[in-house]
């Protein structure tokens, strides 16, 4: 039964369902408390914060690689997967879930940023409409955005989803399967514009590198954090 709601409510859900009207309303302070309180101990506030979203298909490596370019640079990683643990400690996937789990972690974001931290989003943002959601957010608080696409050949992810199935990992957090990787994989809208594609079957190495400099080099420019834009042509085409 979840497997059969996973696949299209998993991650992609756009709308408010009337289930969780209620409980939206506005920015619930306990919810967002328990999910920086998860975060453990938050790194120092930049001058410019980064919001680094990462992107890709269940199985791609995107929570292997958001950690590993957390150790590199010291930033946070809110982890979609983690926030639903937290707030529904049995999920069922449903749309209202996956509804509630993203707002949640868009507004975990948000005051993130509006502290001055840089932070790595680590969800599946398959579609331009949902990553218009955090376009807006990182151009509302002026922070500089960084956009990663992660991907894997299908037979390492296969291989990886079966043996999560199997034996799973204590940091692994997700519940997809290769039915929903097959599911997810026909709505999927790439990266259009300036992005890092990270292909985790290799050396991951270089591409670490590579953006860890480019967050480095952005915390020490001077520049009023709400006068940045971060939404150039590529990203503005990509939107609309």
């Amino acid at each position: 039964m979840v497997r059969a709601v996973l696949a299209t409510s998993i991650y992609e859900v756009t709308t408010m369902p009337a289930a969780v009207t209620r409980r939206m309303g506005s920015v619930n302070s306990v919810d967002l408390e328990r999910i920086i309180e998860s975060l453990g101990t938050l790194p120092q506030p930049a001058q410019i914060p980064v919001l680094v979203m990462v992107a890709g298909l269940p199985g791609s490596g995107k929570s292997y690689f958001s950690r590993a370019l957390a150790k590199r640079t010291g930033l946070v990683v809110v982890q979609s997967d983690a926030v639903r643990k937290i707030l529904v400690p049995r999920p069922g996937y449903s749309p209202a879930e996956s509804y509630l789990v993203f707002s949640r972690c868009h507004e975990a974001l948000k005051h993130i940023l509006d502290m001055g931290i840089s932070v790595i989003f680590d969800a599946t943002n398959l579609r331009n409409r949902n990553r218009k959601y955090l376009y807006n957010i990182a151009s509302a608080v002026g922070a500089r955005l960084i956009r990663v696409w992660v991907e894997a050949p299908p037979d390492v992810v296969f291989d990886r989803l079966r043996a999560r199935e199997a034996n799973r990992h204590p940091l692994d957090l997700s519940d997809a399967t290769w039915e929903i990787y097959l599911n997810m994989a026909v709505g999927v809208q790439k990266i259009s514009g300036e992005h890092y594609f990270v292909d985790t079957s290799k050396d991951i190495q270089p591409i670490l590198a590579k953006i860890a400099k480019e967050i480095k080099g952005v915390w020490p420019t001077l520049r009023r954090r709400h006068n940045v834009t971060v939404l150039g042509p590529s990203f503005k085409q990509e939107v609309e």
